[in-house]
């Protein structure tokens, strides 16, 4: 894995839905990090991403030669006071830019981001899913559980794994 030092990350704006909305649609139709069956619309990603801001969480975009190439966000992780210093983190990464550091890059800006709360859960919904697990666990997140047979996706059971991190 070599890190691109031309990746710059920053804040989504709304003319990054495109990119963000055909990234998260290629893994919808062909992967199986995500459980949605359908590939949700630029306006339907832009109104999570208006939700998500409304917490004061971060979500970003890794940009590289100006394309989007990926994405991450902190979203809440329950919505209970209880957990409000908890929260979900969601990583993407367009298939061509992959096995290049990128979501190392912005993970690591996302959790810097998320200083202020407590714990960050990542679930991985696919326990097969090598790099990811890679990913998570370089970045300090220690297992937390697994779910079997949590979802279904293209006929088949899928199990997901839990990571906990402590935020510094």
């Amino acid at each position: 894995m070599k890190i691109n030092h031309k990746l710059k990350i920053r804040a989504a704006l709304a003319a990054d839905f495109g990119h963000i909305q055909a990234i998260y649609a290629d893994e919808v139709i062909r992967g199986v990090a995500s459980f949605e069956e359908i590939p949700p619309s630029i306006r339907q990603l832009t109104h999570r991403w208006e939700e998500i801001q409304k917490h004061d969480l971060p979500f970003l975009v890794g940009v590289l030669d100006q394309q989007v190439v990926g994405f991450a966000y902190a979203a809440p992780y329950r919505f209970r006071p209880s957990w409000q210093d908890t929260v979900e983190s969601v990583v993407y990464i367009d298939p061509a830019a992959r096995q290049q550091g990128l979501g190392t890059v912005l993970m690591e800006s996302l959790i810097k981001q998320c200083r202020d709360r407590k714990q960050m859960i990542a679930v991985v919904s696919d326990s097969t899913n090598r790099a990811s697990i890679a990913l998570h666990q370089s970045l300090g997140f220690q297992p937390a559980g697994r779910l079997e047979r949590v979802g279904q996706r293209n006929g088949q059971w899928i199990d997901t794994l839990l990571f906990q991190r402590t935020l510094p």
